[in-house]
C-alpha cells in the first residue's frame, strides 16, 4: 500500500501534467490495460450500428476514436484542446479530428447517428449546455452515451497510474 503522502505527490503530478501537458497524461492513461478494458466494455455495451456516423466529444489523444474506427464506425472526434487534437492527428489516421468546444459543436442539427463522450462531462464548466449540444447534433432516435469516471477508483488502479507516470 502506498503511503498517503505518496498518493498526494502522485495526485500533484497528475494535476501538473493535466495543466501543463494533458496530451502526455492522456497518452499514458490510455495505455493502461484496465482503462482500455473499461472503455471497450462500455462501447461494446452500447450495441449501436457501426454503419452510421459517430461523434466522440472530448476525444483527447484519440485512443477511443481510433478503437471505434477500427471497429467499423465512421468517426468524427472533437476536443477543445489544440494539443490533444495535434496528438490525435499525429498518431491516428482513421478518424477525422477537429478542434471544437463541447458547448458549441460545429455541426448541423441531427447530423450523427451516435454520440459518445468519456471522461468529459465531469470537467466541462457547463454540463447542461454540452449535453444540449450533443442532443442537437444527434439524429432523432440516435444514441448518446456519456461515460463518467467512477468514484470507486481503486488503490491498485491508482498505483498503476502512478507507475505509468514515472
Amino acid at each position: 500500500m502506498i503511503h498517503w503522502l505518496q498518493h498526494a505527490a502522485y495526485d500533484a503530478h497528475i494535476r501538473l501534467l493535466l495543466a501543463s501537458n494533458p496530451a502526455t497524461l492522456f497518452k499514458r492513461i490510455n495505455r493502461l490495460d484496465w482503462y482500455q478494458a473499461a472503455l471497450h466494455e462500455w462501447v461494446h455495451g452500447l450495441h449501436c450500428a457501426s454503419a452510421g456516423r459517430l461523434l466522440e466529444v472530448g476525444c483527447a489523444t484519440g485512443a477511443l476514436s481510433e478503437y471505434l474506427a477500427e471497429h467499423g464506425y465512421s468517426v468524427v472526434a472533437v476536443d477543445a484542446s489544440a494539443k490533444m487534437i495535434a496528438a490525435a492527428k499525429s498518431a491516428k489516421h482513421r478518424a477525422d479530428y477537429l478542434l471544437a468546444n463541447a458547448n458549441a459543436l460545429p455541426f448541423a442539427d441531427n447530423e450523427f447517428d451516435a454520440i459518445v463522450s468519456s471522461s468529459l462531462i465531469n470537467i466541462v464548466p457547463d454540463r447542461r449546455q454540452a449535453i444540449a449540444e450533443m442532443v442537437r447534433a444527434c439524429k432523432p432516435g440516435g444514441l448518446i452515451s456519456i461515460h463518467v469516471p467512477t468514484q470507486g477508483f481503486s488503490n491498485q488502479q491508482f498505483d498503476e497510474l502512478a507507475i505509468s507516470l514515472r
